[in-house]
């Protein structure tokens, strides 16, 4: 064999290994990466309502906080990531990942980071089967202190208001727990945010239980992420959802019915952001 044909096989060899390796990955569920040790958790609940088709939805929603992080996430994200942590540490097919995540029903919110260090927000989300990462600075909410108080979950919190990507936002903080975090993206208040929600009152997320926790906050290693911004992201998902037809429109995502045609029309799926600039 001449210099260049070995230099050749050696190249398409690790070619195709590489492509064997990713592939590998790719069809086996993602591990976990833990980030930091849960100190405290909230279950809130988070009501949204949609004007245009009048439907609303309630969905729990989690926040695990530590000693520089955080992780905001549905509910049943964190049932499901606790299980496959546990029983499935090395991962398992995609196909019985599927089943496994079925159980715990859909799941709108992926999960986001918030690490005090670095003062930023790292945003895990999805459209279909693609999966989204994007980064921006923690926000600085402006608040409005008030006087007024309200009891929450047994604590006593008090008033905050402040404008915010479009909205306009009543918060309810407890200085009995004196951590600046609260649901979503929410934080900068002297104190844990048990309720926040939007004058118009599409938006309500509420605290139903607050424990002491002691636990690895942990969150999924993706086996590909596309990077983008949180407006170009912001962007594609209110196209997906007010007019996903167009939006699948040959896409090889677009979900297909039993005789091969488009089983998504030109229609509005449920939608009302939190971020309406």
């Amino acid at each position: 064999m001449t210099p260049n044909k070995l230099l050749l096989f050696i190249c398409l060899f690790f070619s195709l290994f590489h492509l064997e390796c990713d592939a590998q990955t790719r069809s086996r569920a993602e591990k976990y990466r833990t980030i930091d040790r849960c100190r405290i958790q909230c279950v809130y609940e988070h009501y949204v309502y949609d004007p245009v088709l009048d439907r609303s939805q309630i969905e729990d929603e989690l926040l695990e906080i530590g000693h520089t992080k955080s992780r905001y996430c549905i509910y049943a994200r964190y049932q499901r990531d606790s299980v496959m942590a546990k029983d499935y540490p090395d991962g398992l097919p995609f196909e019985e990942f599927r089943k496994v995540g079925a159980r715990y029903g859909r799941m709108s919110l992926d999960e986001m980071i918030k690490d005090k260090a670095k003062n930023t927000i790292t945003s895990f989300e999805h459209i279909l089967m693609d999966h989204y990462i994007f980064e921006e600075p923690t926000p600085d909410f402006n608040w409005s202190l008030s006087d007024e108080t309200e009891e929450i979950c047994k604590y006593n919190c008090k008033k905050a208001t402040t404008s915010f990507r479009g909205r306009k936002w009543t918060a309810w903080y407890t200085e009995e727990i004196p951590i600046t975090d609260g649901p979503w993206k929410f934080g900068g208040l002297p104190g844990l945010i048990l309720k926040v929600e939007d004058d118009k009152k599409e938006h309500i997320m509420e605290a139903l239980q607050v424990r002491k926790h002691d636990s690895d906050i942990s969150y999924f290693i993706r086996s590909f992420l596309i990077k983008t911004d949180r407006e170009k992201y912001n962007e594609m998902y209110k196209e997906f959802r007010t007019n996903a037809g167009s939006f699948l429109s040959g896409s090889p995502n677009m979900p297909k019915k039993a005789d091969g045609s488009p089983a998504i029309g030109n229609k509005r799926l449920f939608f009302n952001p939190l971020e309406l600039e």
